[in-house]
């Protein structure tokens, strides 16, 4: 396939000296996507062996105060970019693929989107949340390359909503953070004659938040 497309490439090449090909600037586009009325994916974890079990997997210590967790998760978001040229690469025969590509999921303690303190009694949340993709690159990886071998949108703001309730016997506050799918790997170019490498990067996409449960 490589051998067909250099052959090609190399056609394009001869026609745009040419002049037979005019390609145009395109620039990437900020999207934001509402999932508020989708119902997601909803885990609740109650039980205190399993938040220890749980607190575990996230490298924490137990914490005897954290008395529910709630996951929420939209596991079929569509992220995809319409058009990934861009008017400071706008050769049409350039590519980009990835190796070493790892992907799993992430919830991001240190970013709190929300705080809610509630008395003892009937709680209930329903409101939604703002989550941006985000990505981090080193090397000569740019945003766009990256969406451009992966197909996604590294700037869009995807609104989750919260719709939940319970009833506690004591005080609480309530803590939501963002939850992420993380694809990370290393990012090549796929040229016409040989392969370069430009260097890593990690993607975050939004899919959900993470509430947690403290008893005050």
């Amino acid at each position: 396939m490589r051998i067909i497309k250099r052959l090609v490439s190399a056609m394009l090449v001869g026609a745009f000296c040419f002049g037979l090909i005019n390609t145009g600037s395109y620039a990437g586009v900020r999207q934001h996507k509402s999932y508020a009325g989708i119902q997601p994916i909803e885990k609740h974890i109650t039980d205190p062996e399993e938040i220890k079990e749980y607190l575990h997997s996230q490298g924490e210590a137990y914490d005897e105060n954290l008395v529910e967790v709630v996951q929420y998760i939209y596991p079929d978001l569509e992220n995809k970019k319409t058009d990934f040229r861009h008017s400071d690469d706008p050769q049409i025969w350039e590519e980009w693929f990835t190796t070493n590509l790892s992907v799993y999921t992430y919830t991001d303690w240190n970013y709190l989107l929300k705080e809610y303190s509630r008395p003892a009694g009937k709680v209930s949340i329903n409101e939604s949340v703002s989550i941006t993709n985000k990505i981090e690159v080193s090397g000569k990886v740019k945003a766009q390359y990256v969406e451009a071998a992966l197909s996604v949108s590294t700037s869009e703001t995807n609104t989750f909503s919260i719709n939940w309730e319970n009833t506690y016997s004591y005080p609480v506050t309530i803590k939501v953070y963002p939850k992420y799918e993380v694809k990370s790997g290393d990012l090549w170019e796929d040229d016409v004659w040989y392969d370069d490498y430009y260097g890593h990067f990690t993607f975050y996409r939004a899919i959900g938040d993470d509430v947690r449960v403290y008893k005050r």
